[in-house]
């Protein structure tokens, strides 16, 4: 009796090397992602800690120049801040794609694998139907000689 042979597997091989793919690229942007939002965070920490470290730098004198320092470090990190979340907005976008990729690449696979599913199950019912035609001629065939000696 023959095997099972499904004609497509290079294909369903095809998809699961695509599916592995786009959830390597989301796994690398949702890190990022994590990263950039990290960096918002501490950056955050950051700025109220230029303040703090003035503060107790220059506790007896804060003079023009100290002052034009201390907000020139808040903006700058302020500016960073918001470059920052403009670059996670973008990634935020750029998961969303990947997602929407992954979430199609599994789909395609599904629906190659549910194909080999179904062929399986069609050739296991033909397999059956075969085997009992096998077994009835083989019955028939010992009947007939039985009747005829």
């Amino acid at each position: 009796m023959k095997q099972f042979v499904f004609s497509l597997e290079s294909v369903l091989g095809l998809r699961e090397w695509e599916e592995q793919v786009s959830r390597l690229e989301f796994n690398e942007i949702s890190s990022e992602v994590t990263l950039l939002e990290e960096r918002i965070r501490n950056m955050e920490n950051e700025s109220a800690g230029v303040c703090e470290k003035w503060n107790a730098v220059h506790v007896e004198v804060f003079n023009r120049n100290d002052r034009l320092a201390l907000m020139g470090s808040v903006d700058a990190l302020r500016l960073l801040k918001i470059e920052t979340k403009a670059s996670l907005k973008t990634a935020n976008l750029k998961r969303e794609e990947a997602l929407a990729k992954v979430t199609q690449a599994v789909r395609n696979k599904k629906v190659v694998e549910n194909l080999k599913e179904r062929r399986l199950e069609a050739y296991k019912v033909e397999s059956i139907l075969r085997e009992g035609l096998e077994i009835e001629d083989i019955y028939n065939a010992r009947r007939k000689r039985r009747g005829v000696s």
